[in-house]
């Protein structure tokens, strides 16, 4: 991205700008998700070492 940034820098501005617009706007959802998931894994694995 460095590289990027260094010879394209109005282009890389450009999506660094909506990568993070996208990361803003996604992170409750992000954070809810990655909870379930390790919630639900931790369950599986929990419920898998009593069997």
């Amino acid at each position: 991205m460095e590289l990027y940034a260094t010879f394209r820098p109005a282009r890389a501005q450009a999506r660094l700008r909506a990568l993070m617009r996208a990361i803003t706007t996604h992170q409750d959802q992000a954070i809810v998700v990655l909870s379930l998931t390790v919630g639900f894994w931790l369950v599986g694995r929990s419920l898998y070492e009593l069997t």
